[in-house]
């Protein structure tokens, strides 16, 4: 998977999305900063989602999910085990709708 967080971010002052789940009725999400830039990037990289590791260091990937889940955005957290020497497992985060950012 191509390192998507290695772009630079754009200096934004906010993005709109639409947010289309099954059998609901399509509806707009604003978002800024961080949230906006994470929600972007879980676009980009579509079903195979991201974890902590594909993001620089210091950004608290689970607090900007539960922003972006209390804005109405669904994501599926995926808990997947841990490979080498150490033990334990890392949350994958993906969309679990349609998203699309509003033109």
């Amino acid at each position: 998977m191509k390192n998507v967080a290695q772009q630079a971010p754009k200096r934004q002052t906010g993005a709109g999305y639409f947010v289309t789940e099954p059998g609901q009725p399509q509806r707009e999400v604003h978002l800024t900063g961080q949230s906006a830039w994470v929600l972007g990037l879980l676009i980009a990289t579509g079903r195979a989602g991201l974890t902590a590791a594909d993001l620089p260091a210091g950004v608290r990937v689970a607090a900007v999910v539960l922003k972006l889940r209390r804005a109405g955005v669904p994501i599926l957290t995926i808990n997947e085990p841990n490979t080498g020497p150490f033990g334990g497992s890392h949350a994958r985060y993906t969309l679990a709708a349609n998203v699309e950012v509003a033109q």
